[in-house]
C-alpha cells in the first residue's frame, strides 16, 4: 500500500492526515473546499486507504454498488424490507450522480 495521500477528489487541493492514535482522518487543505474523509479510522494507513478510494467514472454506479458502499461505510446491516424504501429515496440521487458528476447516461 502506498503512503501517498491523493489530492482532494473535488478540488484537486492538497490533503493532509489529521488525528491521534486510533482516530485518523484526512482533510482537504483548500479553505474554499474543506472536504474531509469524515470517517475516523484506527490507523494512519486505513485513513489514507479510505481517502484514496475513487469512483470508476467509466461506468454508472448501480443501486447494488451504491447500497453496498452505503452500508459498509456506515457500518450498518441491511434490514428486511428496508431496501425498497432506501431504493425509492436514493434512486433520484443516484441518477443525478451518474448523469451530472460522472457524465454517464444509462
Amino acid at each position: 500500500m502506498s503512503d501517498e495521500i491523493k489530492p482532494c477528489p473535488f478540488c484537486g487541493g492538497e490533503a493532509k492526515l489529521i488525528g491521534e492514535p486510533k482516530c485518523y482522518w484526512i482533510n482537504c487543505q483548500n479553505s474554499d473546499c474543506l472536504t474531509s474523509s469524515g470517517i475516523n479510522q484506527k490507523t494512519e494507513e486505513e485513513a489514507i486507504q479510505y481517502w484514496n478510494r475513487r469512483v470508476d467514472k467509466s461506468e454508472p454506479i448501480t443501486m447494488e454498488k451504491f447500497l453496498d458502499l452505503m452500508y459498509s461505510t456506515t457500518g450498518t446491516q441491511r434490514l428486511p424490507g428496508e431496501e425498497s424504501m432506501v431504493v425509492g429515496i436514493f434512486s433520484p440521487l443516484l441518477e443525478a450522480i451518474n448523469t451530472h458528476f460522472l457524465g454517464v447516461v444509462r
